[in-house]
């Protein structure tokens, strides 16, 4: 389905100031999250799909790009809508997300 969003995770740098005056940065360390909507159908197991941990997942761009994420787990607990084609928002973080090159 379209409309999936990835963060790709890694160093997030704050700055810090002293005087007015930037004096360096204080850095943390973010996991990748990946958020996507499927459509659930006959014989699909939320149970599996709530389960993933310690996964690998590769994520493809429309345009072109391609990323990996290690270690991905499902991050929330599963809502199934059951109007229409019974969707599920999937949320999975893992490692920091890397790009695959050509």
């Amino acid at each position: 389905m379209p409309g999936a969003t990835l963060v790709l995770g890694g160093v997030e740098r704050s700055p810090v100031m002293d005087n007015g005056r930037l004096v360096g940065f204080t850095e943390a360390d973010f996991p990748s999250t990946l958020k996507c909507r499927i459509s659930v159908g006959f014989g699909d197991s939320l149970a599996l799909y709530q389960a993933i941990r310690g996964a690998t997942v590769t994520f493809e761009c429309d345009a072109g790009p391609v990323y990996v994420i290690r270690e991905a787990a499902m991050r929330n607990v599963l809502t199934l809508e059951t109007s229409g084609p019974g969707n599920v928002d999937l949320e999975l973080v893992g490692s920091p997300a890397i790009e695959m090159l050509g």
